[in-house]
């Protein structure tokens, strides 16, 4: 299946809040995101907009919301024993949503239907390059929610 990849160029961590936000109201039970990124692109401040798009009163690891967000950062985990003690199949069946950081470290534990989440240092001072890449059988379907995510985005707050 051919993915298709969206990319924005971010000009604040308040605009990463604004697109994760929005993004975060279009989530689905059970959807999977993998976040990547060098360490200080914005990945746990990706996460907190997509918090508040699920309706998260605050932030801690599991998020009570519209649907139940799971963050997980697994950056100094060193062996897959470490992560499945972290309770990932559990989450996955609760109907919520999950945010990793740094799975790819692990890729026997990436689903094949996932939206990975990809942020980058941009050329300015607090700019980011946000790249959405939808995979799996459901990514088609994705891209299209996508583009009106996209649409709501670009509207004035």
């Amino acid at each position: 299946m051919n993915q298709k990849a969206l990319s924005f160029i971010l000009s604040s961590p308040k605009q990463t809040l604004k697109y994760a936000r929005a993004l975060g109201e279009r989530l689905t039970p059970g959807d999977f995101l993998m976040l990547e990124g060098p360490l200080g692109a914005g990945k746990s401040h990706f996460v907190k907009g997509l918090a508040k798009g699920l309706g998260v009163p605050e932030h801690v690891n599991e998020y009570p919301g519209r649907l139940p967000l799971y963050h997980i950062d697994v950056y100094r985990l060193e062996k897959e024993e470490e992560l499945c003690e972290l309770g990932i199949s559990e989450m996955a069946e609760s109907g919520g949503v999950i945010a990793i950081e740094w799975i790819s470290k692990f890729p026997s534990y990436i689903p094949k239907d996932r939206l990975e989440i990809f942020l980058s240092f941009g050329t300015r001072k607090n700019q980011r390059i946000l790249t959405l890449s939808p995979q799996g059988e459901s990514a088609n379907a994705r891209v299209l929610s996508l583009l009106d995510w996209i649409e709501k985005v670009k509207k004035p707050a």
